[in-house]
């Protein structure tokens, strides 16, 4: 299981997010559009459930970064999508565009990457 890691974690984490989200809705709740509070007195889901589970995987995404990554990995930027190794056509032509670009300002593409 190769695949399976902490960017696996993450985006799992996110699905359910965006699912519990959306359940909320279909469930009856709806948002305030001047206070934004969510009112849930019409859904069969009792909103601090669903607020609970958003909270703890969102929490559980920060704990994952501060474990893999430490205090400086929050911050730190992400790095290019054609150094990470990710392969295909897309990512191929952008960083052929991007060395391109950079040659056609008269810089060393190795000296900037």
């Amino acid at each position: 299981m190769s695949w399976f890691n902490t960017n696996t974690i993450h985006n799992v984490l996110n699905v359910a997010i965006i699912l519990l989200v959306a359940l909320l809705i279909a469930s009856g709740c709806t948002q305030d559009t001047v206070t934004g509070a969510i009112e849930c007195s019409k859904s069969w889901i009792p909103a601090w459930l669903t607020v609970w589970l958003i909270g703890t995987a969102a929490v559980l995404k920060v704990a994952m970064n501060l474990f893999r990554d430490g205090l400086s990995g929050l911050t730190k930027p992400q790095p290019h999508p054609a150094r990470r190794g990710i392969s295909g056509a897309t990512m191929k032509g952008e960083a052929q565009r991007e060395k391109l670009a950079v040659a056609a300002t008269g810089q060393d593409y190795a000296r900037i990457y």
